[in-house]
């Protein structure tokens, strides 16, 4: 088994991660070859196995890692295997062997992938690739050779490997072949992710396995601010979670089962539903007292659920899905179905005092009779808390510009989502025979000061994101 592994290098900042890689990649069984790529003539070490190239493909310095394109084209028949890496995420022997294993049994057209971790402060593992918008795709796990996998939707694991038959189709594609460029990824990442989004190879996680793909990001950035970082990004163990809530759902035929499908066909995940979350302050202070009984819809990691349980209010769920849901459930939230019409059937004969759509109403194609239908269920006299992203605002104004998401957004027969901002929120609490009560917009630190010397009204190109009571109309 021959190894080419090419490793992007810019400046001396993460030599010593670089250097670990390369002590690992040397310890290898496999015959391998290692190739370091900077952006000018610098010292390495000294072996015969490793050699430099220098040079950046465009004036971009984020261009460097896609010198490894042409490299692995020339050498495509001189090696079994190509491994392109960042020069501070760690493969190990285990992992490979991983790999290699799990290749013989996804059908054509998959290819196992990793994800990366960290190891925090507190001493435990946190998933760096686990946050924010991304989310495992329910529709996309199956067994394969009797091992679990399931899609990951953030492809970027600084990382990749391809045997020579799947480099080979990855050329033919003409996907593989192009220069360097920023896509629904930054061009640093698109470096490592393009086999996945432009090759038409997908890449599937071995849940089965996971230890064995699980990469360690050495300089252990993300999660060294436990107060800022590690709240919006998975641990280990809320991971295993997950795993374990995949393995169930899959034996009982109902892993697909969600509550809304996602957007489609748009250039960036940043529309999608934040799956990984802060507490939100507002939602809360809406929520005020005395306790009531909340319904809340679209549940994801329940840190919201959870804290206005803390409260004392008593709280019921409707998850997202129900992979997200054991993290939720793990936080002793009460959960339903994701199944709205199961969930609802389930909920039958309980009423409630306030109904909680965190980013949800604009997932549906007709907000306003799904807001009708769950006071209907709710009791009419339930309030509503609805939180929605606005897409008017100077921050979404330069990411609607990027190209299919200017055309597609608000058209949800082709996206799957609707366009949201205060005045779309008004007309469908309108509609539902509601009123608004309150706004609390929520911007960042600067935006808030500069909302102080601006008319209210002005608001709405400042705010990122709307938290709003409504009340029933008298």
């Amino acid at each position: 088994m021959k190894m080419l592994v090419a490793i992007s290098n810019y400046g001396t900042a993460n030599d010593r991660y670089r250097d670990r890689l390369l002590k690992e990649y040397l310890a290898m069984s496999f015959g391998t070859d290692i190739v370091l790529m900077a952006e000018k003539v610098k010292d390495i070490p000294a072996h015969p196995n490793i050699s430099l190239i220098t040079g950046l493909p465009s004036r971009d310095p984020w261009s460097l890692p896609f010198l490894h394109r042409p490299l692995f084209i020339e050498r495509q028949d001189d090696y079994d295997l190509f491994v392109y890496s960042e020069d501070d995420t760690l493969l190990t022997e285990a992992n490979v062997n991983a790999f290699l294993e799990a290749e013989r049994l996804l059908p054509e057209g998959m290819i196992p992938g990793f994800l990366r971790y960290e190891e925090g402060p507190d001493g435990q593992r946190y998933c760096s690739t686990m946050h924010a918008f991304y989310h495992w795709d329910v529709g996309s796990v199956a067994e394969y050779g009797g091992k679990l996998f399931g899609y990951y939707t953030n492809e970027h694991g600084a990382l990749y490997i391809l045997t020579r038959g799947q480099l080979k189709k990855a050329i033919a594609s003409g996907g593989y072949t192009v220069t360097p460029h920023a896509g629904m990824y930054d061009m640093l990442v698109s470096a490592a992710t393009d086999p996945y989004t432009m090759c038409g190879l997908k890449k599937m996680i071995c849940l089965s396995d996971i230890q064995n793909f699980m990469l360690h990001h050495l300089p252990n950035i993300y999660s060294i601010n436990a107060g800022r970082s590690i709240q919006n990004i998975l641990s280990y163990n809320d991971l295993k979670k997950q795993i374990r809530a995949m393995e169930k759902l899959w034996s009982e035929g109902r892993v697909s089962e969600r509550l809304f499908p996602l957007p489609q066909n748009l250039p960036t995940r940043e529309f999608n539903r934040v799956f990984h979350t802060k507490v939100k302050g507002g939602i809360t202070a809406l929520a005020g007292t005395p306790p009531k009984r909340i319904l809340s819809i679209g549940c994801v990691d329940g840190k919201d659920e959870r804290h206005l349980m803390d409260m004392g209010h008593s709280v019921r769920a409707v998850p997202a899905d129900g992979i997200i849901a054991a993290l939720a459930s793990g936080k002793g939230v009460r959960l339903t179905s994701p199944n709205l019409d199961s969930a609802l059937k389930e909920l039958d004969g309980e009423s409630f005092d306030l109904i909680l759509l965190d980013n949800v109403l604009q997932y549906f194609q007709k907000p306003s009779e799904l807001l009708l239908r769950l006071r209907e269920s709710a009791g009419n006299d339930a309030s509503a808390i609805l939180v929605a992203r606005n897409l008017k605002s100077v921050t979404m104004y330069r990411k609607r510009k990027v190209g299919a998401a200017r055309r597609l957004l608000g058209d949800f027969s082709r996206s799957g989502i609707c366009f949201t901002d205060l005045s779309v929120i008004r007309s469908w609490i309108k509609q539902s025979g509601m009123r608004i009560d309150s706004i609390v917009p929520v911007m960042g630190r600067k935006k808030r000061i500069l909302n102080r010397l601006t008319l209210g009204m002005l608001m709405s190109f400042f705010a990122d994101e709307f938290i709003v009571k409504a009340v029933p109309s008298k």
